[in-house]
């Protein structure tokens, strides 16, 4: 294993994170509903308030549960990351982005529908594909 001590801040908090997640995503098989719905709750509890608050949150029928409730707490864990030290955070951040890529999961914000979506996200290769089977056959 490579050395810690010879990481910049950024690949060393990439690697915490990655390990962190990675022991999340282990756990998702293990999830039950309630585990789900309290990830879900402290998502909107969390992020909910001031400006958000009469926001409401949509998901994606396409989106597993499960994911949901990962992509939610990943989006709160960036939210607390940004309060910390700006190398941390921007290692925090880029690891969730990648979780949720390969998850295929995005979060948008509508202001004027005052929603926040969590939707499915088509991978490029899967829509070259479809491109390709619907041209040739």
């Amino acid at each position: 294993m490579p050395s810690v001590l010879k990481k910049t801040p950024i690949e060393y908090t990439i690697l915490v994170v990655t390990r962190r997640i990675k022991t999340k995503f282990n756990k998702v098989e293990l999830m039950d509903q309630k585990i789900v719905d309290r990830v879900i709750d402290g998502w909107k509890n969390h992020l909910l308030q001031g400006e958000l608050q009469d926001y409401q949150l949509e998901i994606d029928e396409r989106v597993p549960i499960k994911f949901a409730a990962l992509a939610l707490h990943l989006d709160s864990r960036t939210v607390k990351a940004s309060g910390k030290q700006e190398d941390y955070y921007e290692g925090f951040r880029d690891a969730a982005m990648e979780v949720l890529e390969l998850l295929q999961v995005d979060i948008v914000q509508d202001d004027q529908l005052r929603v926040i979506s969590l939707i499915y996200r088509e991978r490029e290769d899967d829509k070259q594909e479809e491109l390709a089977q619907h041209i040739w056959g």
